[in-house]
């Protein structure tokens, strides 16, 4: 049976488009190669775990005037974001081993808001409206093969072992350069495309 939709990669970009599939009650999965949902989003409780209330390890601030559809979408999933605070000094610590470092901060504009909980809470709020019977983790598109109308995605699994999926459309939420590295295409795509995806941002999805 082919699937109408597939998304590769379950960061901010690929749970967007599975959030956006399931209100608009169109048949998909998503897959993902982590054990987890987020993709560079990720934040940490005190114990170093991933936690839906900790501290930011990937991105951290938005600015709403350069990025007015994230912060619609934080709007829609009723998400709360608030003014970084820009008084008083900042203290670094660069490692166990280097004292802290206090240092005078200035006040930016456009001014920097963060997000309640953390980055990982819109991760959470987009999880939250997924079926789950829609989300596979620790699954690998290794390629992708076009022999009809249909895609032919082939998988690899936590123990390695391959799986064939088939999909009328497959979406590939990734940073392009990931992407080149670690698909197949057959048949094989125009040369000028990956060249283009290297010189994409590495931060590009």
């Amino acid at each position: 049976m082919s699937l109408p939709v597939m998304i590769v990669g379950g960061g901010i970009a690929g749970l967007t488009v599975a959030h956006a599939m399931q209100s608009a009650d169109i048949e998909f999965v998503l897959v993902e190669a982590r054990d987890r949902l987020g993709g560079r989003i990720l934040s940490a409780g005190n114990g170093g775990l991933p936690s839906e209330d900790g501290f930011d390890l990937g991105p951290s601030w938005i600015w709403p005037e350069m990025q007015p559809v994230l912060c619609s979408l934080a709007e829609r999933l009723g998400i709360r974001l608030f003014a970084q605070n820009d008084e008083g000094d900042i203290v670094l610590e660069r490692s166990a081993s280097i004292a802290p470092q206090r240092f005078p901060t200035f006040q930016r504009e456009p001014r920097s808001m963060r997000i309640k909980g953390g980055t990982a809470s819109l991760i959470a709020a987009l999880r939250g409206r997924i079926a789950a019977e829609h989300v596979r983790l620790g699954m690998r598109v290794t390629g992708l093969t076009r022999p009809d109308g249909s895609v032919s995605v082939t998988l690899e699994g936590p123990d390695g072992a391959a799986e064939t999926m088939e999909a009328a459309i497959v979406v590939l939420a990734m940073p392009p350069r990931l992407i080149d590295r670690s698909i197949t295409f057959e048949p094989p795509i125009d040369p000028a495309l990956p060249r283009r995806w290297q010189r994409c941002s590495a931060s590009s999805a």
